[in-house]
């Protein structure tokens, strides 16, 4: 092939000494790990974590229950490490209002990717106390 026709396909083809021709400034597309479903006690902590194997620095990743934006607050938190490529929520002492659907998402201007994981929350047993009168 002439070197015109390696031109055009950045990121393709190696170039002369094997370095790759696309230039690190230029996004790929977002890609995430799977999540994983969660079954939790309540009143525990559970930590939902979402990894990007794709995309770059200049990836956004949100998060969502039941379609609703994820913010933070004093019962959940929202961690970037990795330098952003890994994003933790985390709920702190889950109940009934955790239950759902939770959703990742990165986006750039490659495009977006979404990775969902339910969280359902089991209940601890109660002990009943029966109190029986004799008369």
């Amino acid at each position: 092939m002439s070197g015109k026709g390696e031109k055009g396909r950045k990121g393709e083809r190696r170039g002369r000494r094997g370095q790759k021709e696309e230039k690190s400034d230029v996004p790929a597309t977002p890609k995430l790990k799977k999540l994983t479903n969660v079954k939790v006690k309540e009143g525990q902590k559970v930590t939902l974590k979402c990894e990007l194997l794709a995309g770059g620095k200049q990836t956004k990743i949100e998060w969502y229950q039941n379609g609703i934006k994820i913010g933070k607050n004093e019962t959940r938190k929202i961690k970037l490490k990795k330098r952003g490529a890994l994003s933790e929520l985390q709920l702190m002492k889950v109940t009934d209002s955790d239950v759902g659907t939770y959703t990742c998402k990165a986006v750039n201007d490659r495009g977006e990717d979404t990775q969902i994981a339910s969280v359902q929350v089991m209940k601890g047993k109660k002990r009943e106390l029966l109190v029986i009168n004799i008369a």
